[in-house]
């Protein structure tokens, strides 16, 4: 996900390849926080674009829904 209001963009959702390009395979290193159901990692695509990756945990679709909820709410 990345955001830009104010020079933020807005959520956008990649895909998983591209999401361990741009954290390095989820490298624990860049762990910016962790939720309940989710780990927050900083990327970095290869224009020098810096993002948030929001990685949720589970694949229950339940938690799904809420994981897609606070992606739209962050936005």
């Amino acid at each position: 996900m990345s955001s830009n209001e104010g020079g933020l963009d807005k959520a956008k959702l990649f895909s998983s390849k591209e999401s361990k390009i741009a954290t390095d395979q989820f490298n624990e290193n860049r762990i910016l926080g962790c939720g309940g159901q989710c780990m927050v990692y900083e990327g970095m695509f290869p224009d020098g674009k810096i993002v948030a990756v929001k990685k949720s945990k589970t694949v229950n679709e339940g938690h799904l829904e809420q994981f897609i909820n606070g992606i739209i709410i962050l936005s």
